[in-house]
C-alpha cells in the first residue's frame, strides 16, 4: 500500500499523506511563524497595551472554532474538494489583506476571516476517513500529525527569517503564499474522496444530528 494508488484515483499514497498535511500545516502555520512579529505589529498599528497583540492569535482562533461549525456540513453535502478549494481562496485572500491592515482592528477582523477559513482544512480529515479504515487510517493520519507538529517547531524561526530581511506584513503574505500553493496542489493533484451516493442533504435534522 505503501506506494500505490488511492481508489479511483492516479494520486500516489505518498503524494496523499503528503498533501494531507500540507494541508492540515496552513492552520498552524498562521500562528506559530506570526508570533515573533506581535512587538513589531502592534508598534506600527499604535497598540497601546502591548498584551492587547494577542488578540491577534485569539482572533485567529475564535474563527477557526465558528469554522468547524460548518465546513464538515457544507463537506458531506457538496464534497471534499470544493470546499478545500473554497476555503484556501478565502484564506489566501484574508491572509494577504492581513498584511495590507492599516489598523488594529482591521487587522483583527481580517484574523478572525483568516482563522475561519483556515477552518476548512479540516475536511481533509473526512477525506482521508473516505478512503481508509482501520489500521490504513490510523497509519495515516500517524503520518501526517508528524508532518503537522513539525510546523510548531520550524514556523516562529521562518518568521525571525522572514523579520531579519523584511517587515511583520511580509509574514501574512508568506501565509499567502503557502496557502496557494496548497491549493493548487489540491486543484491539480487531489481526487474527489466522497463519493455522490454518500453525499447528504442538509435539512434541519441533519444539521441538528
Amino acid at each position: 500500500m505503501g506506494s500505490a494508488a488511492l481508489p479511483d484515483s492516479k494520486v500516489g499514497f505518498k503524494e496523499f499523506v503528503a498533501l494531507v498535511g500540507m494541508l492540515m500545516a496552513t492552520q498552524a502555520i498562521a500562528i506559530d511563524a506570526m508570533l515573533p512579529a506581535l512587538p513589531q505589529i502592534g508598534a506600527t498599528l499604535h497598540v497601546a497595551n502591548p498584551n492587547h497583540t494577542q488578540l491577534i492569535v485569539t482572533a485567529y482562533v475564535t474563527g477557526m472554532g465558528i469554522g468547524q461549525l460548518f465546513w464538515g456540513l457544507l463537506s458531506d453535502r457538496y464534497g471534499r474538494r470544493p470546499i478545500l478549494l473554497t476555503g484556501l481562496t478565502v484564506y489566501v485572500i484574508a491572509a494577504v489583506l492581513s498584511g495590507l491592515a492599516t489598523s488594529f482592528v482591521a487587522l483583527l477582523l481580517l484574523r478572525l476571516v483568516h482563522g475561519m477559513a483556515a477552518a476548512s482544512v479540516v475536511v481533509a480529515r473526512s477525506a482521508v476517513r473516505d478512503q481508509f479504515s482501520g489500521r490504513q487510517l490510523a497509519r495515516v493520519m500517524s503520518l501526517t500529525m508528524i508532518l503537522f507538529l513539525m510546523i510548531p517547531v520550524i514556523a516562529p524561526t521562518l518568521g525571525q527569517l522572514v523579520l531579519a530581511v523584511a517587515p511583520w506584513r511580509s509574514i501574512f503574505l508568506l501565509f499567502g503564499a503557502y496557502a496557494l500553493i496548497v491549493f493548487l496542489w489540491v486543484l491539480l493533484r487531489m481526487p474527489e474522496t466522497l463519493h455522490p451516493e454518500y453525499r447528504l442533504t442538509l435539512n434541519r435534522a441533519q444539521i441538528t444530528r
